[in-house]
């Protein structure tokens, strides 16, 4: 049984001093100078309030979160109008938990699309946020720091900072089964670890042929749990399937950067926040699942993706299109539901699949459910791709 390294913080506490290695270069450093763009330290109780406004002062487990103070110098606080829609600090500690149902910190625009360092009590691991608003990830965060292209040695200090492990993934669910998984890279067994709202935990390994399925109160786990994907998936070369569906966990899209052998990256049905990640190095793509979870940000640009063939991003809250061509391999996208692409992100989309010229097999895209139409541009390379046999729809 692997037992990961956690630091169960029970009553509130400060971060400790950030010193210097060797390197020279240290967390505080880094926000003293603007390099970091965002902070948000839910381990400083004194950086969080009940309420959005930040006049009441949460001093205690069972509290409702409504604003966590950005410790960086640009004061891009996270809050929470609305009080039926704040996390509240479980029991087990301080950070941030959703109820899995309507929780939601919003946090300003960066200003500049980020890497996003999510601290947990289970590791660290990295995934992005646009340059728009965006959420909070809720799947137990301990820190989350955002930051603008930074060196490796930055990178380790934010690491040597947090104290914890290295992860590829970590996210939350309020259910003790836990379904749809595998992860295949051709070679041995991936073991996840999974840890209960008691601290019991318990590793699995995956099947690499079909979907696990895993009922952890016979390991003794109780909910909420957490699911831990271990640090070897970083920029594995090998890792060709990531499949994770329906489990309603909280949490963000890990960074995939550098998986080039990555073909399917399912990752639909979740609670998940903050945004697509970078998709420029995964050029063996295929098909690619993040709908029904709460994205927020840009649809990304897919010019290098020359092998896919199906994107669903539907019911998530984006509202940009990045750019760039999209390959005539690319046949099936849905992008309705609750997401708000504006009209230029709409024609944008419209424009390169006209471009792509696809005009045989699957031809399917569906933008309905926006919060705009198409210009009469953008209504126009709609005509031209029904009359190549395409289905389309929007508003």
């Amino acid at each position: 049984m692997l037992t990961p390294i956690m630091r169960p913080i029970l009553q509130p506490v400060l971060v400790p001093v950030d010193y210097e290695y060797g390197d020279g270069i240290s967390v505080q450093q880094m926000l003293a100078s603007g390099k970091i763009r965002a902070f948000y330290d839910i381990l400083d109780v004194s950086t969080l309030s009940q309420d959005a406004a930040g006049t009441t002062p949460v001093t205690a487990t069972g509290q409702p979160i409504g604003r966590v103070q950005d410790k960086s110098i640009y004061g891009n606080h996270a809050t929470q109008i609305t009080g039926t829609n704040r996390p509240v600090i479980p029991a087990a500690g301080y950070r941030l938990r959703s109820d899995f149902t309507d929780d939601v910190l919003d946090a300003p625009a960066l200003g500049v699309n980020c890497d996003m360092y999510i601290n947990t009590p289970y590791g660290w691991y990295k995934s992005q946020v646009h340059n728009t608003g965006w959420r909070l990830p809720l799947g137990d965060s301990t820190q989350i720091i955002c930051a603008n292209g930074l060196t490796a040695a930055q990178e380790a200090a934010i690491g040597r900072f947090f104290g914890t492990p290295r992860q590829f993934a970590v996210a939350v669910g309020n259910n003790t089964t836990v379904s749809n998984l595998r992860v295949y890279t051709g070679g041995g067994t991936t073991t996840l670890t999974f840890v209960g709202n008691n601290g019991v935990s318990v590793t699995k390994g995956l099947s690499a042929s079909i979907d696990s399925s895993f009922d952890l109160t016979i390991d003794g786990l109780t909910a909420p749990v957490a699911v831990i994907w271990p640090e070897s998936l970083v920029g594995n070369t090998q890792l060709s399937r990531f499949i994770c569906h329906t489990n309603y966990l909280a949490g963000a899209v890990p960074n995939i950067y550098g998986n080039t052998a990555l073909y399917v990256f399912a990752y639909r049905t979740n609670q998940l926040t903050g945004s697509i990640p970078d998709l420029s190095t995964n050029s063996s793509l295929s098909t690619l699942y993040l709908y029904t979870n709460q994205l927020t940000g840009s649809v990304p640009d897919l010019s290098n993706n020359l092998a896919l063939t199906l994107f669903q991003f539907q019911s998530n809250q984006l509202t940009d299109y990045a750019g760039g061509t999209v390959s005539i391999t690319l046949g099936d996208v849905g992008g309705y539901g609750t997401n708000a692409l504006t009209q230029s992100a709409i024609d944008a989309l419209l424009a390169a699949f006209v471009a792509a010229n696809r005009t045989s097999g699957t031809r399917v895209i569906n933008l309905s459910g926006n919060n705009a139409s198409p210009s009469p541009a953008g209504s126009a390379d709609k005509a031209t791709l029904i009359s190549r046999g395409w289905t389309v729809t929007t508003n």
